[in-house]
């Protein structure tokens, strides 16, 4: 049980492929995209949550910026600095980090 334990808070993530946790990370990102659209709770920029009302056109440009961005920046350092990576592995990275975000939102909401 320990041995469980602790694998799950040091590498949680490990036994699952890229394609089953891009899966779980889109439809966390939508859900983000929900949240905030019927919250009323803009997430802008990479760590910055407000209340405020806005379009669902700006909360879906502003959640795909925000995640491009961050992914297309993170891929060129990471290309530089290893030849190997792969653009679903940084983007899966990003998803997963924005997870926390949502917990923010709902706790807003």
């Amino acid at each position: 049980m320990k041995y469980n334990m602790e694998r799950l808070f040091l590498n949680p993530l490990k036994d699952y492929s890229e394609k089953n946790l891009l899966w779980i990370d889109m439809v966390g990102f939508l859900v983000g995209i929900t949240i905030s659209y019927f919250g009323k709770i803009v997430f802008d920029g990479i760590i910055q949550i407000y209340m405020g009302a806005t379009s669902l056109t700006a909360i879906i440009l502003g959640n795909l910026s925000n995640m491009g961005i961050l992914t297309l920046g993170m891929f060129m350092l990471t290309k530089v600095l290893y030849k190997k990576t792969r653009f679903v592995d940084i983007l899966n990275n990003v998803l997963i980090a924005r997870i926390p975000m949502l917990f923010a939102g709902l706790l807003v909401v």
